[in-house]
């Protein structure tokens, strides 16, 4: 019998709040300025995000296998163009 007088009051409780929170706070006119603040500018778009690389890389003359090295995308490339430009300038200098 308890219980149910328990759940009865919890029940009008939770009816009562939600009532409360379901009627408007007030009317506001549609010509009416509005207070406060005004609200931020949209942030603009984000740009498109770098993606994470891992790639394994071996290490010459061990038996343990090597490490894995994660970069973004972009820092991949800036490695790959940094390599390739050392190589070109090894080539074009005489021995």
């Amino acid at each position: 019998m308890r219980f149910l007088a328990l759940t009865a009051a919890a029940a009008a409780i939770l009816t009562a709040s939600v009532a409360a929170q379901a009627q408007p706070a007030g009317r506001v006119h549609e010509d009416a300025p509005m207070s406060g603040p005004p609200a931020p500018a949209p942030a603009p778009p984000a740009k498109k995000k770098d993606p994470v690389i891992c790639k394994h890389q071996e290490e010459t003359g061990s038996r343990l296998g090597g490490k894995s090295v994660c970069m973004t995308k972009s820092q991949w490339d800036e490695q790959r163009a940094d390599a390739q430009r050392n190589m070109m300038g090894a080539q074009a200098t005489p021995h």
